[in-house]
């Protein structure tokens, strides 16, 4: 089953408790409105196509208010691509998360998930 990292450390389950209401831009677009975790199934499912997957997390930052929080992070995002042919092609994308969360229980959850893209580039990619 996928799993998704929680905000403050430890990993939670696709289909786990936290309330995840919207994941919002392309991975909307493509797969419809998210309500809770196991609604990200598909899109875990979508990057199981690509040979492989790998991003690179920089830098965040983070605003406290009490029991809720917004943060602003960066994501270089790469996906490797091989067609049936053995073509391989690597698929870059600059993105950020825009993310609220809050605190329940004594534990950070996220409360909506925006992610922006601000460029991709597609090429060729050799072994």
């Amino acid at each position: 089953m996928p799993s998704a990292t929680r905000p403050g450390g430890g990993s939670g389950v696709v289909g786990g408790a936290a309330d995840w209401r919207r994941l919002a831009n392309p991975i909307e677009a493509r797969f419809g409105p998210p309500h809770g975790r196991g609604s990200l199934a598909p899109v875990f499912g979508h990057l199981n196509t690509y040979e492989t997957t790998t991003h690179f997390n920089g830098q965040s930052t983070v605003s406290l208010d009490g029991d809720r929080a917004t943060a602003e992070s960066y994501c270089l995002a790469h996906h490797l691509s091989v067609d049936g042919d053995g073509q391989r092609s690597l698929m870059i994308a600059s993105i950020r998360y825009l993310d609220e969360f809050v605190k329940q229980d004594g534990g950070w959850l996220f409360a909506e998930r925006r992610l922006m893209v601000d460029w991709t580039e597609t090429r060729p990619s050799v072994a």
